[in-house]
């Protein structure tokens, strides 16, 4: 039997208002400092993050705009945890 995650109060405490390939979406924003992975000449190399409900996405959002507040990011990366919750690693956008 699958369990499924109710997010409603997750996202309403800590998410912020955001817009998907121009669809709203709420999401939780995390943009750490410190520890991630090891890039171009051994520096370490830290990506912002979005993570938010699964069944929200339509289609791959790999290379759409997501906008948070004023800063457009373009999704690098997609990772569902099957739990109903993905994981979106962000890249600047122009």
């Amino acid at each position: 039997m699958a369990i499924a995650e109710d997010f409603t109060y997750y996202l309403a405490d800590f998410g912020v208002a955001a817009t998907l390939d121009g669809a709203p979406v709420r999401v939780i924003h995390e943009a750490p400092v410190g520890a991630g992975s090891v890039g171009p000449f051994g520096m370490t190399e830290v990506r912002p993050t979005a993570g938010l409900p699964t069944a929200v996405l339509v289609g791959d959002p790999v290379g759409k705009v997501l906008q948070i507040g004023s800063t457009p990011y373009r999704v690098a990366e997609h990772s569902a945890d099957g739990t109903g919750w993905s994981t979106l690693v962000l890249e600047a956008s122009a």
